[in-house]
């Protein structure tokens, strides 16, 4: 061992510690065929067993239990599979859908119970609401973007006191910019918008687990991240819809190429979220691989082929990545 180690010190090598992420083994097929074909897996935060898929179209929602390999709907409505989102507790989805009166669009923000399938209907008046609904950190609220400002909902849970915080940061997508309110215990809220390309539209916002960072795309550009200050911006280079790993320290996300119409080719990668070396960790020929989300306990990838209409599980692992001085 020794000898290793000096041939590496002689050769001028070191051994980079930080972790860099490879695949452990072949993706496992969970979900998805010709005859009924699903994307979009999110994964639930508090139960490993639990994966929430969507069809091609983004129409209802359905629940993938891994445990016996049963999948059970929970909605039918039109655009609810998009942009969906888990409680922070696992046991609720909160979704916008779509509807119309006569030819006039409008949404309606859907709470859905995991265990049972019921729902609530928060909004009482008809409203397009610009971006997706997103959860207090409590859980206690949703709030969403409407016309001018942000509205926000009682959703009925009572959250645990040690899971409060003293302020809250909700980040939104407002007119292409990325706005982030704050607010206090006493219910004030200071909001800010930030430009951090100038002049640039951004898409695709994730906030990091912890609350303190935030990744997005910029429109025809590449992935970035920065705290929620708007300080640290960091260009991550090309990648699209950016999923944090439950500690907040990786991005898995896709780099896709496409003919205008559809998409050709796609795989998933891994990066630092403060930037470093990315990781393709699919590198195939025969699957369009898109949607990546994480595990509760970070082991594990799960992710949609565009051409199969299947969802797929992958094992990942940290490994010692050797670098040249």
């Amino acid at each position: 061992m020794r000898y290793v180690w000096m041939c590496l010190f002689l050769f001028g090598l070191t051994i980079n510690l930080s972790a860099q992420w490879q695949s452990a083994g072949e993706p496992v097929k969970v979900a998805g065929s010709a005859a009924e074909e699903f994307t979009n897996p999110v994964w639930s935060p508090t139960d490993g067993q639990l994966i929430a898929l969507t069809k091609p179209d983004y129409r209802g929602i359905w629940l993938l239990d891994l445990t016996d390999g049963s999948i059970r709907q929970i909605s039918d409505e039109t655009g609810a599979g998009f942009g969906f989102s888990w409680s922070h507790n696992g046991a609720a989805i909160v979704t916008r859908v779509a509807k119309y009166e006569g030819r006039i669009p409008f949404n309606e923000i859907l709470v859905y119970d995991v265990a049972t399938g019921d729902y609530r209907n928060l909004t009482t008046t008809k409203t397009r609401f610009r971006d997706v609904p997103r959860w207090s950190n409590d859980d206690a609220l949703v709030y969403a973007f409407a016309k001018k400002d942000v509205v926000q909902y009682e959703t009925g849970f009572v959250a645990a006191k040690d899971s409060v915080k003293k302020s809250i940061a909700l980040v939104y997508n407002k007119n292409g910019k990325i706005a982030v309110k704050n607010f206090s215990e006493n219910g004030e809220a200071i909001a800010k918008v930030y430009d951090p390309a100038k002049g640039a539209r951004y898409i695709n916002i994730a906030v990091s687990p912890d609350g303190q960072k935030i990744a997005f795309e910029v429109m025809g550009g590449n992935l970035h991240t920065m705290n929620v200050d708007g300080s640290e911006l960091v260009d991550l280079g090309e990648g699209y819809r950016p999923a944090w790993s439950p500690d907040g320290k990786y991005l898995a996300y896709m780099i896709t190429e496409d003919d205008g119409h559809r998409f050709t080719a796609s795989d998933i990668y891994i990066v630092p979220a403060t930037g470093g070396n990315s990781m393709n960790i699919t590198k195939t020929a025969d699957r369009i691989e898109l949607n990546p989300t994480w595990s509760p306990e970070g082991d594990q990838i799960a992710f949609d082929d565009y051409n199969a209409g299947e969802v797929y599980i992958l094992a990942i692992q940290p490994a010692a990545v050797q670098e040249e001085n």
